[in-house]
C-alpha cells in the first residue's frame, strides 16, 4: 500500500498533523457539505484506516474487528451488526487484493474506512481518544515504532533489466 499508509505512519509516529489543504491533497476532505475535517481528525482516521487494512491480514484482526464494531455499537447501536458483517467483507476484499497484488483496491477498502471512522468520530468526538488508545494498543503488532516488521516487495525485469531490492539498506558495486 503506497504513499497513503506511509504519510498515515509518518503522522502517528511522528506525531504529525495534515492541515486543511494537505487533506484536500490527499483526497481527504469531508463529504458531509464539503467542509473539511479537521487536521486531527483526518490524522486519527487515516492512521486509524491504514491499521484496520494492515490487520485484515493478521492474527490479530478479530480482536481489532470487535474493538471497531464495539465504538459503533457506542453512537449507532442499532446498525453495529451490519458493520460487522461489512467488516468481514471488506477483510475479503483486502486478502483477495493482497492476494491479487492490487494496492489500489486495499487502498480504496482504506478510504472508505477512513471516511466511515471520520464519520462516527464527528458524531462523538470524545471516540476519538478511544480511537487513538485503540491504536496504541494494536502498534506493536504491525511492528510500529520497532526495526522489525514485514515487507512486501514486488518487482518484474525484462530483457537485460535489472532488479535491486532491500527491505532496508543496500550497497550495490558493479564493475
Amino acid at each position: 500500500m503506497g504513499a497513503l499508509r506511509i504519510r498515515a505512519r509518518a503522522l502517528i509516529r511522528f506525531g504529525l498533523t495534515l492541515d486543511p489543504g494537505q487533506a484536500a491533497v490527499l483526497g481527504l476532505e469531508s463529504s458531509s457539505g464539503g467542509d473539511q475535517v479537521e487536521p486531527e481528525l483526518t490524522a486519527l482516521t487515516t492512521v486509524a484506516a491504514a491499521t484496520l487494512v494492515q490487520l485484515m491480514a493478521t492474527d490479530s484482526w478479530d480482536r481489532f474487528k470487535v474493538a471497531i464494531v464495539s465504538l459503533w455499537r457506542r453512537v449507532h447501536p442499532d446498525s453495529a451488526e451490519m458493520v460487522d458483517s461489512e467488516l468481514v467483507q471488506a477483510r475479503l476484499e483486502v486478502l483477495a487484493a493482497v492476494e491479487a497484488h492490487d494496492d489500489q483496491a486495499e487502498l480504496d477498502v482504506m478510504a472508505e474506512w477512513r471516511s466511515r471512522l471520520g464519520r462516527l468520530v464527528a458524531a462523538r468526538p470524545e471516540l476519538a481518544a478511544d480511537l487513538q488508545r485503540l491504536l496504541d494498543e494494536f502498534r506493536p503488532v504491525l511492528g510500529e515504532g520497532s526495526e522489525t516488521g514485514s515487507v512486501r516487495m514486488r518487482a518484474q525485469a525484462s530483457g537485460h533489466g535489472r532488479v535491486y531490492q532491500a527491505g532496508r539498506d543496500q550497497k550495490i558495486v558493479e564493475r
